[in-house]
């Protein structure tokens, strides 16, 4: 009875029957036609926000930056306005209510950060002494919090606000930018190993255990569960990934993922796997396009900013 059916419909056995009759379904016209308007109104309901939401607030941004440079109370606006899209799109993807998620958005706070953030996996063609150098260079770089979502609601009353260069943290501080630079943090070493992604859901846990670095005063009374996103471009010569900052998100409850079904990077000890496990999850896809879109902007701003490192 099995041998049957195509070799590419998954066990259990019982299950092949509906699956096989559900694909010869839709392969008729009214399977399509149902298909389609289902898979459509579920495809509606992402990526509707994402388009007339967050896209079209990192456009604002993007065409606003000589005027952002210049006026850091309106550039702040600008940047919270975008944070709060972006909230709102990954919390519909995450099928978590907005208050539950919180945004921000972050930079570097050093103005050469676009030319030195590279932290290849393999070397880069550098020799070790060079490359060593690099990795300790970039280790000593310094993160802030360019801007936060909304709290409307106060869900997360309490929360230090942070914002601006003189709250900087050391990316060899913190497991989230030294897993996605390729360096070492307080507990472990990713060089040769850097992500595309850093997801976790079990923060609290990992750091008493001593795996999970983390540099912010009393930051476990507030979140449990973090995404980060690398906001990069690739250098048009070297071909090398260059960071010019981090689309973050974090949560009080284990919001990314579901079932057990928990792409958590301390799980994995190659990074292809783990990149492999993210790739089947719709919100990385979702983080990944909001870091992307916004990375113009964020570099514009970043350069147009000169050095005048008191601004936002």
């Amino acid at each position: 009875m099995i041998g049957i059916f195509p070799s590419d419909i998954p066990a259990p056995w019982w299950l092949r029957l509906p699956i096989y009759l559900l694909r010869f379904f839709r392969k008729t016209s009214l399977g399509r036609y149902f298909a389609f308007h289902f898979r459509n109104r579920l495809d509606l309901f992402l990526f509707a926000e994402l388009h007339q939401k967050a896209i079209h607030d990192i456009r604002s941004l993007t065409t606003a930056q000589l005027t952002l440079a210049e006026n850091k109370e309106l550039a702040y606006e600008h940047f919270e306005r975008v944070a709060d899209s972006c909230r709102d799109v990954m919390a519909n993807t995450l099928e978590v209510s907005p208050e539950q998620l919180h945004a921000t958005i972050k930079i570097f706070a050093e103005d050469d950060c676009h030319e030195a953030i590279i932290g290849p996996n393999d070397g880069g063609g550098m020799n070790a002494e060079e490359h060593e150098k690099l990795i300790d260079r970039i280790g000593e770089l310094k993160v802030y919090t360019l801007a936060r979502s909304t709290d409307s609601s106060n869900y997360w009353s309490g929360r230090p606000f942070d914002v601006g260069s003189n709250h900087f943290h050391l990316v060899r501080e913190n497991s989230s930018f030294a897993s996605i630079l390729g360096v070492k943090d307080k507990y472990n070493d990713w060089r040769r190993k850097a992500c595309n992604c850093f997801v976790e859901n079990r923060l609290t846990e990992l750091a008493k255990l001593e795996k999970y670095a983390n540099s912010g005063v009393y930051w476990q009374d507030h979140y449990l569960a973090a995404a980060v996103f690398p906001i990069r471009y690739t250098h048009h010569v070297t071909r090398q990934p260059i960071v010019v900052g981090f689309l973050t998100f974090d949560a009080k409850h284990a919001v990314f993922g579901a079932f057990g079904a928990y792409p958590d990077i301390f799980n994995f000890a190659d990074p292809i796997k783990y990149r492999d496990a993210l790739w089947s999850k719709t919100f990385f896809h979702v983080g990944g396009i909001l870091a992307d879109t916004l990375m113009p902007g964020l570099l514009q701003y970043h350069r147009n900013r000169g050095s005048n490192l008191d601004s936002i």
